[in-house]
């Protein structure tokens, strides 16, 4: 459900959604970023969201599947199925664009990512972002009270709606800016649609939530 009210768009989870995904453009223009770069960070943001996401299904206390047994399972499979799907996005984005990680290397794939990481300066970005996701999580989802009327089972695939359209614009924007050859309109382009279609999904799935319980 797309939100109606103008308040709806200035909410504090959205503003401060909003500035640390203006991040990057910053980063573009005057910081030299390239794609690699900017969908390395979105591949980091996956991470992060499936990290939220298992705090949020510890906290649910709606449906059947809150009790401890229901919500353990749902949790390890969560992990384990979206670890996949997150790891498999990011092979994709270290082989498209160079920086495999090497199988051989005396350092684990954890040390070569956090490298990558500080050698792309996209640290500061990345700490933005989990400040971003954090600020949601206690606003909107405890302090709020959404944990109450959501269960595991649900939350458990809420995720993948979001990632699966992101991860489609991140491979098209990816074919885009590679064809052009990086330059820095496209890159913007690419960081201001994102930001755009998580806005639009950060108040379809809270304002949402909302009116299904018929609250203003």
């Amino acid at each position: 459900m797309l939100p109606t009210k103008a308040s709806d768009w200035l909410r504090p989870s959205v503003l401060i959604l909003v500035g640390a995904n203006l991040f990057p453009i910053y980063a573009v223009l005057f910081a030299g970023w390239t794609a690699f770069a900017i969908l390395l960070l979105y591949w980091l943001e996956n991470v992060i969201v499936g990290c939220f996401n298992v705090l949020r299904m510890l906290f649910a206390a709606g449906g059947r599947s809150a009790n401890l047994a229901s919500r353990t399972f749902l949790i390890l499979f969560f992990m384990v199925h979206y670890g996949g799907f997150a790891a498999g996005h990011g092979l994709f984005v270290f082989v498209v664009f160079g920086h495999a990680l090497e199988e051989g290397s005396s350092q684990t794939a954890f040390d070569q990512v956090v490298n990558l990481i500080h050698r792309e300066y996209v640290a500061y970005a990345v700490l933005a972002l989990v400040a971003s996701h954090a600020f949601s999580f206690l606003w909107n989802y405890l302090w709020q009270g959404e944990y109450r009327r959501v269960s595991p089972d649900e939350l458990m695939v809420r995720p993948y709606a979001r990632v699966v359209i992101l991860h489609l614009v991140i491979i098209f924007g990816a074919v885009v800016v590679v064809l052009f050859r990086t330059p820095v309109a496209a890159l913007v382009l690419l960081v201001a649609l994102k930001i755009g279609m998580d806005v639009v999904a950060h108040l379809s799935e809270h304002v949402g939530l909302e009116a299904l319980l018929g609250e203003d």
